[in-house]
């Protein structure tokens, strides 16, 4: 989340909220609808990107097939401009449909959304429709700790953050304490990521699965960055990358904590090799 953004449409949303039209629109042009990723969007490209991309197809698909529109979307009017508030997946799923089906585009179906911005940036975290993409676990302690970010005015009470994104209350209390540390310290914690402060503390903290998922996903993302598509299309060749890259004894270690963690039960074939 930028938090220069989020302050900057803040204040648009101030000075301009007496003139917002009425009646609620209820269609709008699709380029008439405006992205704020850093501002209304809770994902992380790095993190459930190529998710997020296997989403956007499936819609493709489905306005294709049906030649109708999808579930509509919710939109936040500041300054004379309706921005996207939940339907980011939607509204890419349309403008690769444009030149195809372009009687679609003149009237896509909205939502208004009437209340306050800061309500609005709650939202955006919440929303939660059948053409919703589920946020990953990362996704949601990182958007926990944008709320912590944005202030009381935002968020309430840490019991609030709980129940907008689903992270536990005792994991909430870990963040705040986390956050009123880098500020005792004298960094301001809006300039980090929660990956960057819990890797930062990792002396200071009891070791947890908390840690490790975030030491995870920060290897996990190099992974992409190197190998690309090949990691998903090819999962042979990523067995053998992790083969030459672990060893045996350990490659069997790690094979065995996924089926744990998978539920999966693995037979031993004694005439097999490892």
């Amino acid at each position: 989340m930028n938090h220069n953004e989020v302050a900057l449409l803040e204040e648009r949303w101030i000075e301009t909220q007496h003139a917002r039209p009425t009646p609620q629109v209820r269609t709008l042009p699709v380029h008439e609808l405006i992205l704020a990723p850093e501002v209304f969007q809770g994902r992380m490209a790095e993190v459930s990107g190529h998710l997020q991309e296997d989403h956007t197809r499936d819609l493709v698909r489905g306005i294709k097939s049906a030649r109708t529109h999808l579930e509509p979307m919710t939109v936040f009017w500041i300054d004379g401009y309706y921005y996207i508030i939940d339907g980011h997946h939607r509204h890419a799923a349309y403008s690769r449909c444009e030149h195809d089906i372009p009687e679609l585009m003149v009237a896509i179906p909205v939502n208004e959304f009437t209340g306050t911005f800061h309500e609005a940036v709650i939202l955006s975290s919440t929303a939660n429709t059948k053409n919703k993409l589920p946020m990953s676990v990362i996704e949601k302690r990182q958007k926990a700790w944008d709320l912590l970010n944005l202030g009381k005015d935002f968020y309430g009470t840490q019991a609030n953050i709980t129940a907008i994104t689903g992270v536990s209350k005792n994991t909430v209390g870990k963040y705040k304490k986390l956050h009123d540390e880098c500020i005792e310290e004298g960094s301001d914690p809006k300039n980090y990521s929660l990956q960057e402060v819990i890797c930062n503390a990792r002396e200071d903290v009891e070791y947890n699965e908390e840690w490790e998922d975030m030491q995870a996903q920060a290897k996990a993302n190099i992974l992409r960055r190197v190998m690309g598509p090949v990691g998903r299309s090819h999962p042979e060749v990523m067995a053998k990358v992790m083969m030459i890259y672990l060893g045996e004894a350990l490659a069997e270690q790690v094979v065995n904590n996924m089926a744990y963690d998978l539920g999966i039960a693995i037979m031993a074939d004694e005439g097999a090799e490892f």
